[in-house]
């Protein structure tokens, strides 16, 4: 197995930048994808259950992990209010639902 190269600072906030200059739903999705580390296979099906957003840190839970890590990701709070804002008080669902009301599917995201 070769080596896996990393993404510096500024690679990734590029990234995250030319995302929202797409859209804010992009923008935000990219964010959350970085912030947390999560893999796509677990980003695609974190729902609003999963966001603990109130505590201190805020935290999403993510399940689906490989090799069953299930567990809580803390994240920024400036993050946890981009999250909030995009649920518009949403209490149910997936927490980024494609137009059809479900969730993305990894070959999109992976395409985003």
């Amino acid at each position: 197995m070769g080596l896996l190269e990393r993404l510096d600072r500024d690679e990734v906030e590029a990234l995250i930048h030319a995302a929202y200059k797409r859209s804010s739903l992009f923008g935000l999705m990219v964010k959350t994808l970085f912030y947390t580390g999560a893999r796509v296979s677990e980003f695609v099906h974190i729902t609003v259950k999963d966001l603990h957003l109130g505590l201190e840190p805020p935290q999403i839970y993510l399940a689906h992990a490989k090799m069953g890590s299930d567990g809580f990701v803390p994240i920024l709070p400036a993050l946890a209010q981009e999250i909030r804002t995009h649920l518009h008080g949403r209490k149910t669902g997936y927490l980024f639902e494609s137009n059809r009301v479900d969730k993305y599917t990894s070959r999109w995201c992976n395409a985003l």
